[in-house]
């Protein structure tokens, strides 16, 4: 048994998952050269404000899934119950980061100042996710200025490196990096 499936059907599968792929991409690349220091914050203001949020949210978990992947299979982290539970930590604080930036640009103008004030809110939203949870279960993490300013300076470099890109791709790949751009409420 054979199935069909219609070629305006497959471009559109396509189309809508052009951009969360790139990101995939970029996040699996970046995950290694940096040894698992994952933007992301970054990844999840570029998700509210580029997919529609069912899209954004499967793009935030399937980063946060390569992340976890790569360090436990790759970089060898310890298989602990600590370990594991910071993995948690920090996909629960990255759904934070992307609730943040959802409010805050939904159905609004993607204008610089907004985009940077979603970036650094949702940053600040996602360290105290990362703070509480991080308390709540007992864990413990070197919350010092320097620490948090070189996590910051990581996501701000790839927020800066990253939305433009969409933007020149969606200038160069007319319709594939537009539709993921589709704002609503789901």
């Amino acid at each position: 048994m054979t199935i069909a499936i219609h070629p305006r059907l497959m471009r559109a599968v396509a189309i809508s998952y052009a951009w969360p792929t790139l990101l995939g991409l970029v996040a699996f690349v970046g995950a290694l050269a940096s040894a698992c220091a994952t933007p992301f914050v970054a990844l999840a203001v570029l998700a509210a404000v580029t997919m529609s949020p069912r899209t954004a949210w499967q793009a935030v978990a399937v980063i946060w899934l390569i992340n976890q992947m790569l360090g436990f299979i790759v970089l060898g982290f310890p298989h602990t119950a600590q370990t594991f539970a910071w993995g948690g930590v920090i996909g629960l604080s990255a759904g934070v980061a992307l609730v943040i930036a959802r409010k805050l640009t939904a159905n609004r103008a993607q204008t610089p100042t907004r985009l940077l004030c979603a970036l650094a809110i949702s940053f600040i939203g996602y360290e105290a996710g990362i703070f509480a949870f991080a308390n709540v279960l007992g864990l413990t993490c070197p919350f010092t200025p320097a620490v948090i300013a070189q996590i910051a300076l990581n996501d701000g470099l790839w927020f800066a490196l990253l939305y433009p890109l969409h933007l020149v791709m969606r200038k160069l790949t007319p319709g594939w990096f537009n539709r993921t751009v589709a704002r609503g409420h789901a």
